[in-house]
């Protein structure tokens, strides 16, 4: 059983997803290497109790179809392991481990390629970060009740 919500983080090896970290307030780990680092990095904040609020397999692309990968996790650190979680990123690991030597790194695409690549990254993100946006934004209390991101239409009479 999980004791309440943990904090929503982005592991990736994507610079580029700066633009989804800053006006969401998300908080990021930028992770050096290929898309099996990152995937590596989200198997270990699994096995500590985080939960995949992605697949790690997400937007169809072959492993070495595409030099970044990103995921989005619910950290918390009191949790048990989230089985599902675990099964989803052990078999993206094992997946990824199969392409290890021919899997492009991002530092080794002319500039071009890479920032192509990071921008479908950075689209497939942007759906899921859109999905994720209510664990995104801390709740507002307004006389005596919450509300998550804003208030309702009439948010003027509740300041």
């Amino acid at each position: 059983m999980r004791n309440g919500a943990g904090s929503v983080v982005l592991i990736t090896n994507n610079v580029s997803l700066e633009r989804l970290i800053v006006p969401f307030s998300l908080a990021a780990q930028l992770v050096k290497g290929s898309s099996l680092n990152v995937l590596i990095t989200v198997r270990d904040a699994v096995h500590l109790g985080s939960r995949l609020l992605t697949h790690p397999l997400y937007g169809n692309l072959r492993p070495h179809q595409q030099p970044f990968r990103s995921v989005l996790i619910e950290t918390n650190p009191n949790a048990l392991v989230d089985l599902e979680s675990l099964s989803m990123i052990e078999e993206a690991v094992l997946l990824y481990r199969g392409f290890e030597n021919n899997l492009p790194l991002p530092e080794d695409l002319p500039h071009a390629v890479r920032e192509d690549y990071a921008y479908v990254d950075l689209e497939l993100m942007r759906e899921s970060v859109e999905r994720c946006k209510r664990r995104l934004t801390p709740p507002r209390q307004v006389d005596g009740f919450y509300y998550h991101g804003t208030t309702p239409e009439n948010e003027r009479f509740y300041i």
